[in-house]
């Protein structure tokens, strides 16, 4: 058998070279692994800001969808308001057509002798009534409880013939129709 001396040199490269590509394999699988892990913390980033981005589009868009039908709310609630309130002023003036009517009214507590022939028009509020009842405000109220005065005069005609419910009833909304719509109705 032929023995080779032993090449130090050779071995020591040969060792150099295991070692430098054991090395080389494990840093390129260690910065495969670290690579991946970046793009997909980049991308969970980049989802998340298009989420973000979506979601902020969203609340814009219904932000200025419910500030149009706000707006569209209270010009309908506005115009509902012009269209009866001029028949409400017709429909007291009616009532109080004169000054007598006016004081029996507002000086007596109680049912009192005193008739009235009104002729109530209740065309404009027929016709918003539904709109009218949409809006669930005070405002609201006090148009129904106002039509509900006329139609209890038209009903009754002499206020003694009101039972005292009727007549609180009657008081209350009259001077509310009188505070809001009487100084228009007669000037």
């Amino acid at each position: 058998m032929i023995r080779m001396p032993f090449n130090a040199d050779l071995f020591t490269t040969i060792a150099t070279n295991v070692v430098t590509a054991a090395v080389a394999y494990f840093g390129t699988i260690k910065g495969s692994k670290l690579q991946i892990k970046s793009q997909q913390v980049t991308t969970q980033q980049q989802i998340d800001s298009d989420r973000q981005t979506a979601m902020l589009q969203l609340q814009n868009e219904q932000q200025k969808l419910d500030d149009a039908i706000s707006k569209q709310n209270e010009f309908t609630r506005k115009a509902i308001k012009n269209f009866i309130s001029h028949e409400i002023k017709s429909n007291l003036t009616e009532l109080i057509k004169s000054e007598d009517t006016l004081k029996m009214i507002t000086m007596n507590d109680f049912p009192f002798h005193y008739t009235v022939n009104p002729s109530f028009k209740y065309d404009e509020y027929n016709n918003l009534k539904y709109e009218l009842i949409k809006f669930e405000s005070e405002e609201a109220e006090e148009i129904i409880g106002i039509y509900d005065m006329f139609q209890i005069i038209d009903r009754k005609r002499n206020f003694h013939d009101f039972n005292q419910f009727e007549y609180d009833r009657f008081k209350k909304y009259f001077d509310v129709c009188n505070s809001k719509y009487g100084k228009f109705s007669r000037g």
